[in-house]
């Protein structure tokens, strides 16, 4: 009976925060998806595009399960440069089905 009870438990989501006071490219950005949820960079070869960015959003990589929900907090988001690229990834990150998206304009260490 204890082992229902466990399974019936709902699983906090995990939380990953972007600092956007470090992107200023579209390379900044990817390096900070990289440090938070894995690599975007496969085997020998570069991976840094947007079709990396939504297989390390999906999962399987380290930092979360293929398709388990997640929160992702890009945090001092005016602090982020526009860069080319930007409205593709913010297109990404809000489309995401696995993936709630949040932006802040203050830092959580104010």
């Amino acid at each position: 009976m204890a082992l229902s009870s466990v399974s019936g438990m709902k699983k906090k989501e995990k939380t990953f925060i972007i600092q956007g006071e470090k992107i200023k490219t579209l390379d900044d950005f990817y390096d900070e998806v990289s440090r938070l949820l894995g690599s975007l960079t496969g085997k020998g070869a570069s991976s840094r595009n947007l079709n990396a960015l939504i297989d390390v959003l999906r999962g399987g990589f380290g930092a979360h399960e293929f398709m388990e929900k997640i929160t992702i907090v890009w945090s001092n988001f005016h602090l982020s440069k526009k860069f080319e690229g930007k409205k593709a990834v913010l297109e990404i990150l809000s489309e995401a089905e696995n993936v709630t998206f949040i932006t802040e304009e203050f830092s959580r260490n104010d």
